[in-house]
């Protein structure tokens, strides 16, 4: 690859364009109208409103389809929130007055434009460089009219593009998924236990504090980490909950002399973590065993429950709106807000009899250990784009050999999944066989759905079993399918008795419960 050449972004890029005077002078009635809140820090805009062009043309940021939108306020600018201006319902657009707006020359490719100041080391340099008030600091327009851009040909930025296109959306199919299965859990958990807040069922409620192992207290981890050391202890900050990384690839390290300092506070395994201060408040995890002999940061709390109460049940409760809330409620304000262990010890917990407790952490184990893979494989691709983009904007990626499709010279869309397979009664052989007693009741049990006469059935564990999982249903097939088939099929159904059975079936292993890439959701399959 020829040697690239850089250009001060302000040269080939028109910063903060004025709006002009044809739009004045001739105006539309419509425009596009985008909020902070609708760009996203994963790099799209995910809302974008109609407004009348004379609210918006004063007191607000102009802009035009194909630019590039960058928040400039703090902590807008260091998460990431930027985004192409594409796909507008008008051409004419307007937004916050806190976007900094790049409209790329004839030099350089849009995307290529968008992927340089989003990428990781650009949004270092520029946190160095925001003026003002704590809490209000801006990165100014002179950091971007000086940032140097490397330029190489037109057709090489829409091949680095294009790469990066793609890395970009498989790292979001493996956000989404994730995310997906913890809203699975969510609502596993309220439809078992209920909404705390309200307590439907009656469950015992105690405070946290109490359900703590009688050897152990909750406890914040290290006060003064010091400089990385490398080689030394794993140190788990509040960046590591939201997501946890078992192979903690980008974890600081610390002296083994300050992690014997504070020995109580070093990791076990199956402990639940929960982040103490500013927006990371309630955020929570259990620490994977990999984690084991690593220690956490004063910002982090360590809760070791009792053996008899499993740590994944404590998790979702306290990942609950209802525990959120408490926590927001019970912090301390000073400077900015914490939490405090005593806030914590008295969080109230239900406490519902330890059977469905430890059918709710089966469920959610089964769900989970489903991603540990993913979750590797997610640290991976995110290590692998921000690689890619750093090699890209030092002119170290040699794409010349890489010949673009016509779908390529666009970012790629994910597709909507379609339903391919049409479901039929009895179209298949069962993966079930039923015994020859019970197959002869269950055809009598078929007959009465079929006709004009049809009635449903009363509740069958036969019937569900070795007609609904086993030939009704096309594998792989959601919750949601299986409850559509029994309403169907039975008389007044009960919600609480399929799911139980459900649980019941994946737990002895009658069916296999895996995450489905195509449908975005945990789903079932019998054994064979």
């Amino acid at each position: 690859m020829s040697a690239v050449t850089s250009r001060p972004l302000q040269e080939v890029v028109e910063i903060n364009p004025r709006m002009p005077l044809r739009l004045k002078n001739c105006p539309p009635e419509w425009v596009s109208f985008v909020k902070m809140a609708s760009v996203s820090e994963d790099g799209f805009i995910s809302d974008c409103e109609v407004r009348p062009f004379d609210e918006v043309r004063k007191g607000f940021t102009y802009f035009e389809e194909g630019d590039v939108l960058l928040a400039k306020i703090t902590p807008c600018f260091e998460n990431g929130k930027a985004a192409v201006a594409e796909d507008l319902p008008h051409r004419i657009g307007f937004g916050s007055t806190e976007f900094h707006v790049l409209r790329p020359g004839p030099m350089v490719n849009t995307r290529y434009l968008f992927y340089f100041v989003w990428n990781q080391s650009v949004r270092s340099s520029g946190r160095s460089q925001m003026a003002g008030a704590a809490g209000q600091k801006r990165l100014p327009s002179d950091f971007l009219a000086k940032l140097e851009i490397p330029l190489p040909t037109l057709d090489e930025q829409r091949r680095i593009a294009a790469v990066l296109d793609k890395a970009d959306a498989l790292r979001r199919q493996r956000q989404e998924s994730l995310q997906l299965t913890e809203k699975l859990l969510q609502s596993v958990f309220l439809d078992m236990f209920g909404d705390p807040r309200e307590n439907p069922k009656n469950w015992d409620v105690v405070p946290l504090g109490q359900l703590v192992a009688d050897d152990d207290t909750i406890n914040y981890g290290v006060v003064q980490p010091g400089n990385d050391y490398p080689g030394g202890v794993p140190l788990i900050r509040l960046g590591d909950l939201a997501n946890p990384d078992p192979m903690m690839g980008a974890t600081k390290r610390i002296d083994p002399g300050i992690d014997a300092s504070y020995s109580r506070s070093r990791l076990v395994g199956g402990e639940v973590l929960v982040g103490c201060v500013g927006h990371t408040i309630g955020v929570a995890c259990v620490a994977p065993m990999e984690w084991v002999g690593a220690n956490i940061a004063r910002a982090v709390a360590r809760i070791n429950v009792r053996r008899e109460i499993p740590a994944e049940f404590i998790l979702q409760q306290i990942r609950s709106p209802a525990i959120q809330h408490f926590f927001r409620g019970e912090r301390r304000i000073v400077g900015q807000p914490t939490l405090n262990i005593k806030q914590i010890k008295e969080a109230p917990i239900l406490l519902p009899p330890p059977e469905l407790r430890d059918q709710f952490a089966n469920f959610y184990r089964l769900a989970v250990n489903g991603h540990t893979d993913k979750r590797r494989s997610e640290a991976l691709i995110e290590g692998l784009f921000s690689a890619i983009q750093q090699r890209a904007f030092r002119g170290e990626l040699d794409l010349i050999r890489l010949h673009l499709s016509p779908e390529d010279e666009e970012p790629p869309v994910t597709p909507t999944p379609q339903t391919t397979i049409v479901e039929g009664r009895y179209t298949r052989p069962g993966c079930f066989i039923a015994p020859p007693d019970l197959e002869q009741q269950l055809l009598g049990m078929e007959k009465k759905l079929e006709g004009d006469k049809a009635e449903p059935l009363p509740w069958s564990e036969d019937f569900f079993k070795f007609r609904t999982l086993s030939q009704i249903l096309q594998p792989p097939f959601s919750f949601a399918k299986i409850w559509s088939a029994v309403e169907q099929d039975f008389e007044q159904p009960s919600y609480e008795t399929v799911k139980n059975k459900v649980f019941e079936y994946v737990a002895s292993g009658v069916l296999k419960q895996e995450f489905s890439e195509e449908q975005k959701e945990i789903v079932f399959r019998p054994k064979p």
